[in-house]
C-alpha cells in the first residue's frame, strides 16, 4: 500500500466497530497517525492489535461524543501530542429498528440527535480549531442514504442524518478561506457486524434486501473507508461542502426490470 498518508495525523470517531474501524485500518495502511475514539474498550484493543498487524499505529480514547467536555479533553491531548490534526473522520452513529414516528420513544430520539447530529457538531468544532492553527484540514462527515430518499421508519435516523448533511454543506463556508474542506458520505446498506448475523440467522430476508438494491449487494465497510480517504487526498483539495452517496445506486432512483 502506498503510504501516502505518512506524516499526517488523523482522528476517527466510532473507530471500534464498522465503518469507523474500517477507516481507522485504512488510514494505517495509507501511513497515517490514527486517533480513534469510542465506548468499547476491548473492541478497541482488538483495532490497536490490528493496526499493529497492518504495520501502523493507531491511539484510542475512551469518549462519549455526546458530553462536550469529554470532546475537548481529547481534542486537547491531540493538540499537547502531535501538535495538529490534518484529517477528521466523524463516523461514529447510531439508528433504531424501523420504527414509525409516532411510535418513537423520547429515549430512542434523545439518542439519535446526541449522537448523530450533537456529537458530531462538537467534535467538527474541536477538529476546526486545531486545523485554523496550521491553515491546513480535511473533514468528511458520515451522514445516510436516509437523509436523501424517504422510507417507511426512518424519520427521527432521516432528520439527524439531514441534520449532518446541513451542517457539512453550511460549515464548509466558515473555514473555505482557512485551508480546510468539509464534505459527507451518504452510505448506503452496508454490511456492517449487525448485517453480517442477520445474514446467517434470516438468509432469506439478508438475500431479498441484497437482489433489491440496484448493484445487487450489500455495500462493504471498506468501501466507505475509501470514499473518506479519497477527500483526505491532496488531489481533493478543490471539493467542499458535497454530500457524496456510496450506496450502491440506491439514492439514484428505482430500477425497472
Amino acid at each position: 500500500m502506498n503510504k501516502q498518508f505518512e506524516g499526517k495525523v488523523a482522528f476517527i470517531s466510532g473507530g471500534t466497530s464498522g465503518l469507523g474501524k474500517a477507516t481507522v485500518y485504512e488510514l494505517v495502511k495509507r501511513g497515517a497517525r490514527v486517533i480513534f475514539v469510542g465506548r468499547d474498550d476491548a473492541k478497541a484493543q482488538e483495532v490497536i492489535n490490528k493496526c499493529k498487524e497492518l504495520g501502523g499505529e493507531a491511539e484510542y480514547k475512551n469518549c462519549d461524543i455526546t458530553k462536550h467536555q469529554n470532546v475537548i479533553d481529547v481534542f486537547g491531548y491531540i493538540r499537547e501530542r502531535y501538535g495538529k490534526l490534518d484529517f477528521a473522520g466523524n463516523v461514529a452513529g447510531t439508528g433504531i429498528p424501523s420504527t414509525q414516528i409516532d411510535d418513537t420513544t423520547d429515549d430512542q430520539i434523545d439518542m439519535m440527535i446526541d449522537i448523530n447530529l450533537k456529537g458530531l457538531i462538537y467534535c467538527m468544532i474541536e477538529e476546526i480549531k486545531i486545523m485554523r492553527e496550521h491553515s491546513f484540514g480535511r473533514i468528511v462527515n458520515i451522514a445516510s442514504g436516509a437523509a436523501n430518499i424517504g422510507a417507511p421508519g426512518m424519520a427521527v435516523l432521516a432528520a439527524s442524518k439531514a441534520g449532518v448533511v446541513g451542517v457539512t454543506k453550511n460549515a464548509c463556508f466558515d473555514v473555505v478561506r482557512d485551508g480546510i474542506t468539509v464534505n459527507s458520505i451518504s452510505p448506503g446498506a452496508i454490511e456492517t457486524e449487525l448485517v453480517q448475523s442477520i445474514k446467517y440467522t434470516h438468509a432469506e430476508e439478508y438475500k431479498s434486501y441484497s437482489n433489491n438494491m440496484p448493484i445487487g449487494r450489500f455495500g462493504m465497510p471498506e468501501e466507505i473507508a475509501h470514499g473518506v480517504c479519497f477527500f483526505f487526498e491532496d488531489e481533493s483539495a478543490f471539493i467542499t461542502g458535497v454530500n457524496l452517496p456510496i450506496d450502491g445506486g440506491f439514492c439514484a432512483g428505482k430500477m425497472v426490470r
